[in-house]
């Protein structure tokens, strides 16, 4: 979700000033003292006077956002889905490559029911499976399949030695592209977002 806000947190009998941050799956306090809960973690959740209140394991975090506060209850109680967070909408034009994830193509034949029909000499968002370093020359291949302001998402295995983030970045800058944004795909895999510069869309439209 992104938001974020500055704010007084109360936790464990100890208050400080610091900022709150809103994510797709968890919410976190950064003060004097750090709390971060996962919303699969929540045990009761409420908003009244301006104050968030969240109870977890660990005991019950308050954060006083004011008029934010029921929004970001609301939020919290419906989380985004995972086709929300990867940005895709109906009418968009989407390619698959090395995903097999049954879930994501669920979803995403909910979203996009004709998607595999569609003409994908250009895609609006192409999500391109990553299971090996070897596997890594396709991102570099994936710009003459995108539309100039399309989206690659790399998606490869969590808690990998063999695969990590820095591998997938590294061959991402050496592809001449830009990571923008990071999302949880699914239990075991991790998903980063990838966009041609601007300044070279007019070019890329053109190859």
């Amino acid at each position: 979700m992104g938001a974020e806000a500055r704010c007084i947190g109360h936790f464990n009998q100890r208050s400080s000033e610091g900022k709150a941050f809103l994510e797709t799956d968890f919410i976190l306090f950064r003060g004097d003292f750090r709390v971060k809960v996962p919303f699969k973690g929540i045990q009761k959740l409420t908003a009244a006077g301006g104050q968030l209140s969240i109870r977890f394991d660990e005991g019950t975090l308050l954060l006083d956002l004011g008029a934010a506060a029921e929004k970001w209850m609301r939020k919290i109680q419906n989380p985004p889905s995972l086709i929300d967070k990867l940005g895709v909408k109906a009418g968009t034009v989407v390619s698959v490559i090395g995903i097999r994830d049954e879930a994501f193509l669920t979803a995403l034949q909910a979203v996009i029911p004709d998607w595999k029909k569609l003409n994908k000499e250009r895609s609006d968002f192409l999500f391109l499976g990553i299971e090996s370093q070897d596997d890594l020359e396709q991102i570099a291949k994936a710009e003459a399949q995108l539309t100039p302001a399309g989206a690659l998402w790399v998606v490869w295995p969590k808690g990998q030695k063999h695969i990590t983030e820095s591998h997938v970045m590294a061959a991402g800058k050496a592809a001449g592209l830009v990571d923008t944004k990071t999302a949880s795909f699914s239990a075991t895999h991790t998903a980063l977002k990838m966009v041609i510069p601007v300044v070279r869309r007019a070019s890329a439209g053109k190859t």
